[in-house]
């Protein structure tokens, strides 16, 4: 399994932009074979980032995402609302259950 945990600034006034895109993106990523999860997490601090969590079963499922029109669109978008680029971490888990 493959995780990433993406962290977006936005630059002032852009919150409901950048809000109207990523519900595009994530009702479409959804769709895609192999993704598990793909939530935003909105902040609750004013000037905190917004969060997206991404699971995938495998590499090849994130790299068929990658090569997406939605995720395309989405990239352009963002570009325009961003104070800087995302910050991203990518995790390969091995096991995963209940806490």
């Amino acid at each position: 399994m493959i995780v990433l945990d993406v962290k977006f600034n936005l630059k002032e006034g852009c919150f409901d932009d950048a809000v109207a895109a990523m519900k595009i993106v994530a009702a479409e990523t959804l769709k895609e074979d192999g993704c598990a999860e793909y939530r935003f997490a909105l902040p609750i601090n004013e000037g905190d980032p917004i969060v997206l969590f991404e699971e995938w079963e495998s590499q090849d499922h994130l790299n068929a995402h990658f090569e997406t029109s939605h995720l395309a669109d989405f990239r352009a978008k963002m570009e325009q609302v961003l104070e800087v680029p995302p910050v991203i971490r990518r995790y390969v888990v091995s096991e995963a259950g209940a806490l």
